[in-house]
């Protein structure tokens, strides 16, 4: 397995949260009211995305079904990110992973990746949450990427030399206000089109 850190993407999420305290993705405090958006007539149906693959939790309990607004703030963070790398080389493979622990806590997600295809993943989490952390293992159990830095973005990348389903640990170092919200983004670099000479 080949694993590099690229600096680049720590910066996309700086940006994107950045992108976010201008108003740039406003959303709504409960209570606010806002003119509803006006339907188009006559527009042709939208065209159905690609499914994205899944990222499953090992032994979690479930997430509470009410959504909260650090729930929003973590898939408001992710929308950015997604948005971001839109305009980038990478594109979301996997549908966003969301879920809540308290300080201390660690999840095992289970993320199916492809040989050849570099990947970035990326956490985010709520205004509690100030240290989460991520170790990315293979169908192994070898440690291939970890990002243990003090903050609450974290990014592992890496191209895998077969297809198979990896780890990703992901570690509530530190939550002020237990429990914290996090989520989990997975990210693909787009492969160019090849030239074909006449």
């Amino acid at each position: 397995m080949l694993l590099f850190k690229s600096s680049w993407l720590k910066l996309l999420v700086l940006a994107s949260l950045a992108t976010q305290i201008t108003g740039c993705f406003f959303v709504p405090f409960e209570g606010s009211s806002t003119s509803p958006s006006p339907t188009p007539t006559n527009s042709p149906a939208p065209t159905p995305s690609p499914s994205l693959g899944s990222i499953n939790s090992v032994g979690q309990a479930p997430r509470p079904a009410e959504v909260s607004r650090y729930e929003t703030q973590v898939k408001t963070k992710l929308d950015a990110i997604k948005l971001l790398a839109g305009l980038g080389d990478y594109e979301q493979t996997h549908d966003n992973y969301v879920n809540l622990m308290e300080g201390g806590m660690t999840e095992n997600l289970k993320i199916s990746l492809e040989s050849g295809i570099n990947y970035a993943i990326i956490g985010v989490c709520d205004e509690d949450c100030t240290d989460l952390d991520f170790i990315l293992y293979d169908d192994n159990g070898n440690k291939i990427g970890t990002d243990r830095e003090v903050d609450n973005f974290p990014v592992v990348t890496a191209n895998p030399r077969w297809s198979a389903t990896f780890t990703l640990t992901v570690d509530m170092y530190r939550c002020n206000n237990a429990p914290c919200y996090f989520g989990v983004g997975v990210f693909a670099e787009r492969k160019p089109s090849k030239l074909i000479s006449q």
